[in-house]
């Protein structure tokens, strides 16, 4: 992943930083992915290596998701290909964390897209978190590579 992508992330949760750094229970992550080939029953995670570094430096529980498919480690191809289901899970999910809990969202194409609307909503969609979030991040656009250099 280029650094001009991971560098703002970086910085970002920095400034949470001191809030995070002695957080007792521990910071709770969702990295959610954008869209994969249809037929993909494989579950690979978003990378970003230097960002999992960091949140391991901060004792965080990391989930890797799908934009479509609330469950850690889950495939695309195992939820419906739209995020209705995802919006409701994350949401019933993180509201019903310890309110001390931070809570740090980082998504990339469709799972930016639908981390956004869990906490902001859309047009027809209310949002589905109703508690603070520590840090929201949504790196996006054509050519962001992981640390393999395959494309995202």
């Amino acid at each position: 992943m280029h650094l001009r992508t991971i560098l703002p992330l970086l910085v970002a949760l920095g400034a949470a930083a001191p809030n995070l750094a002695h957080a007792q229970p521990r910071p709770f992550v969702v990295m959610a992915r954008g869209h994969q080939p249809t037929n993909d029953t494989a579950f690979e995670p978003l990378g970003m290596q230097p960002v999992r570094d960091y949140l391991a430096t901060l004792n965080a529980e990391v989930w890797s998701t799908t934009w479509n498919c609330f469950r850690h480690g889950a495939a695309q191809a195992e939820c419906a290909l739209n995020d209705a289901q995802f919006l409701q899970d994350l949401g019933s999910y993180v509201n019903a964390l310890p309110p001390e809990r931070p809570v740090i969202l980082i998504g990339h194409s469709f799972g930016a897209d639908s981390l956004l609307k869990a906490v902001t909503g859309a047009t027809g969609i209310s949002p589905k978190i109703n508690r603070r979030i520590t840090a929201l991040r949504a790196p996006a656009g054509p050519g962001i590579r992981d640390d393999s250099g395959a494309e995202e």
